[in-house]
């Protein structure tokens, strides 16, 4: 286990627009906040989306597209910024109408509507490849 205390430095409610791309509307937040790194929890819907599956025998990921409108109940994950940019990394679950649920990295979503907390952190986080999983994970 590794672990790294951070200081809290901003905290915002952020509302999702419409037929937005979920992760640029995250970057376009951490852009116009100034933070370079953050922790991100939200919930809303999207009207399609990508979900990748991290295959651990292969140690590669399998995507697959959902070009229909999904309830988004949960998504979390962080900021870091990278090559200067901020950038996110989301795992969410979907459900469809029938409650059949989909979880997964989300690649790619088209937001339909949402809301999200985003904790902006002091310290500069960054992701690196983990050397016994291939998963790209917090430097800690």
């Amino acid at each position: 286990m590794h672990a790294q205390e951070v200081t809290p430095e901003r905290t915002l409610l952020v509302e999702l627009e419409y037929d937005e791309s979920l992760s640029s509307e995250l970057a376009a937040v951490a852009e116009s906040a100034d933070l370079e790194s953050a922790w991100i929890l939200g919930t809303g819907a999207v009207r399609k989306a990508e979900l990748a599956v991290y295959d651990q025998d292969e140690f590669s990921a399998e995507s697959v597209a959902f070009d229909e409108p999904l309830e988004l109940p949960v998504f979390t994950g962080t900021i870091t910024t990278a090559d200067e940019s901020p950038a996110s990394q989301v795992q969410g679950v979907l459900s469809r109408p029938s409650g059949q649920a989909l979880a997964g990295r989300i690649e790619s979503a088209t937001v339909f509507g949402g809301t999200a907390i985003v904790w902006g952190v002091a310290e500069s986080l960054s992701r690196d490849p983990d050397p016994a999983t291939g998963v790209d994970r917090l430097s800690l």
